[in-house]
């Protein structure tokens, strides 16, 4: 097992004359855990950065309030002992640690078939996997409630797949993946809320008992693929295609349920059974509530996302706000929480609005928890917590091999940098240039006012990929097309801007993220993707001197594809050509700027007459021309 740790207790807001700068402390791991563990809410963010192994015989202990973030598409196979117990104020979670996630950026937490059945997930938030939890197919002769008051948020294929007998998900709230929960044996389902799922809140293979659920708002609420499962006591409605859709050929019966219509023809048309398919059995019903049931699990509202942490201008004046994972669910009020020393929170106040501003009055730690009551009280349902050590410096950030953390300056870019990423002690500085060079070859871009320059003085190269988001304001992007904004680098040598080729922008939170292996001078720009095949040819310099230097022919391509470029004299006559296959270095597609270097050289490998030649580029069928001067 690795553990990479920074030697940081927190994180730290560092001033750069009138600029703020956060830092936040975390753990790399990944490999095999084969002694008992403990991951530590002071060693939290835990960064995933390989597939984690809890090995048979060992065991580990995750404390409440820890995130652990997985930063690919790494799994979490527990073949030994997991407790991961959180708290309703303190929740532990498992998610992406992509600054735009999405469901399926990491792939599940698996119980496997030497799992400890003592193992236990509650109080969790699990969300942006594949799929949730994944639970090997084992025989107890007890029922095991391992999978117990989680919420599950947006993950992909499954939320919870339950292969065993006598495994029991009980009190859990799912919201938005395929399936919420496929069981395949004898699984028992309940008091749990089912929300928002695309294609079945539950996919049954088997004799499961399934009672006491909400099961509303997805596309099917429960499918029967095969067995005979006890569906007994839920409420089952409001789902877009059916509230039951029977596969099996067999007859089911189904008993005391509340499907909000209250006459059975009315009740049947919600269900998919012998009356749309002769092939398939029939639901036969024993009698339906009238009422919904109270005994199910509440609608929580999703953990709030705490969506920027702003420096203000006045003092250590902090302000921060959030969004809800669930605009269906409305959330009453917030409670504001403040921990002085990393471990002990104190309840500060009770907000109606979805912000907080924070004054801190001196250097130390500060750390705010938000946690959420929705409509009916429930709650309060824990949020994000934000983990912020402050502290005054007017110095350059000292910065080690060993150290991992988040630096956030007052407009709310930040830069994450992990453990391992400069060879040796270093500095790093961030600064707003006071001037922005507008490049000599700009192709399709339109420069914005947003620039962040970085550097690392001390440090020759990067050994790993660093995490720039940059944020910008409606008013920096006039005459600029948002949806086309990319983030840039400067090359000092070519004096133009190169667009960093996997930007990701957030309309919704105006900012744009990158990941990138250097430092240097970035800006937002405009850079709209070429409406031909072929565009923006050119060549630097131009004029040239050939066998003394070479020019640079530049173009943009719409697609990949192969090309082909010739150089002819004002005759016709061709003195120089080169052929590219697609794929080949020069053939990329947009945003990437393709070149290709021409010494004046003609086929032979004699120096071309001085004077005008005739560039012409081929690709994908379309053509494109421009002039070349030889001196």
């Amino acid at each position: 097992m690795i553990i990479r740790k920074s030697f940081f207790s927190g994180a730290a807001v560092i001033l750069f004359g009138a600029s703020k700068i956060f830092l936040f402390s975390s753990s790399e791991v990944t490999g095999v855990i084969s002694q008992d563990a403990v991951w530590t809410h002071e060693g939290s963010p835990y960064i995933v950065k390989g597939n984690i192994l809890v090995a048979a015989g060992a065991s580990l202990l995750i404390e409440p309030g820890v995130e652990v973030k997985f930063d690919g598409k790494y799994y979490f196979k527990v073949d030994g002992k997991l407790t991961a117990v959180g708290t309703e104020n303190e929740r532990i979670v498992f998610t992406s640690n992509r600054i735009n996630p999405s469901p399926g950026d990491w792939e599940w937490i698996e119980l496997g078939e030497t799992v400890d059945i003592g193992s236990i997930i509650q109080y969790c938030f699990v969300e942006y996997a594949h799929i949730g939890i994944r639970w090997a197919d084992i025989f107890s002769p007890i029922v095991i409630q391992a999978i117990k008051s989680n919420s599950f948020f947006l993950n992909k294929e499954i939320a919870i797949r339950l292969a065993g007998e006598n495994q029991e998900v009980i009190d859990n709230f799912i919201f938005g993946s395929v399936l919420g929960i496929k069981v395949i044996n004898l699984g028992h389902i309940k008091n749990n809320r089912i929300e928002n799922c695309s294609d079945s809140g539950i996919c049954v293979l088997s004799d499961a008992e399934i009672s006491s659920n909400t099961i509303v708002n997805n596309a099917i609420g429960i499918t029967i693929v095969d067995g005979q499962p006890v569906i007994e006591g839920n409420n089952i409605y409001n789902n877009s295609q059916y509230d039951l859709k029977i596969l099996d050929s067999d007859d089911i019966a189904v008993s005391r349920n509340y499907w909000e219509a209250t006459e059975e023809y009315s009740v049947k048309e919600k269900i998919y059974d012998f009356e749309d398919d002769y092939a398939k059995g029939r639901v036969n019903i024993t009698g339906f509530a009238s009422e919904p049931y109270e005994n199910t699990r509440p609608g929580m509202p999703g953990p709030p996302f705490l969506a920027g942490a702003e420096a203000g201008i006045n003092g250590l004046e902090l302000s921060y706000s959030w969004e809800e994972a669930d605009d269906d669910i409305q959330v009453l009020e917030y409670d504001v929480s403040l921990s002085t020393d990393g471990k002990n929170y104190g309840f500060v106040e009770t907000v109606e609005q979805n912000s907080f501003t924070l004054s801190a009055e001196n250097e130390g730690s500060y750390r705010l928890k938000v946690s959420a009551r929705d409509s009916l009280g429930s709650g309060p349902f824990s949020g994000v917590s934000l983990k912020t050590q402050v502290m005054i410096s007017t110095s350059s950030v000292a910065l080690s091999p060993e150290e991992s953390f988040i630096l956030v300056d007052e407009s709310g870019s930040r830069i994450e940098i992990s453990s391992g990423t400069v060879s040796g002690p270093t500095s790093l500085i961030v600064r707003t240039p006071g001037e922005i060079p507008e490049g000599l070859y700009n192709p399709g871009m339109k420069g914005t006012s947003v620039a962040k320059e970085i550097s690392f003085p001390d440090a020759s190269s990067l050994l790993k990929e660093i995490l720039i988001v940059v944020t910008y304001r409606d008013s920096d992007l006039q005459g600029v097309n948002e949806q086309e904004l990319r983030l840039c680098y400067y090359n000092p040598l070519t004096r133009d801007w190169v667009a960093v080729n996997n930007s990701e922008t957030d309309t919704s939170r105006n900012c744009i993220s990158a990941r990138v292996n250097q430092a240097a001078l970035f800006r937002v720009m405009e850079y709209a993707p070429p409406s031909s095949q072929i565009e923006e040819l050119s060549n630097y310099p131009n004029p040239f001197e050939g066998g003394l230097e070479t020019t640079k022919i530049r173009y943009l391509l719409a697609e990949v594809s192969g090309v082909k470029i010739a150089i002819y004299d004002l005759t016709g006559s061709l003195v120089w050509k080169k052929t590219l296959n697609s794929g080949e270095p020069g053939t990329g597609a947009y945003p990437a700027v393709n070149e290709v270097e021409w010494d004046g050289k003609n086929g032979s490998g004699q120096l071309a007459d001085m004077g005008s030649y005739i560039c012409v580029v081929e690709s994908a069928g379309s053509e494109a021309r421009t002039k070349i001067g030889v001196k």
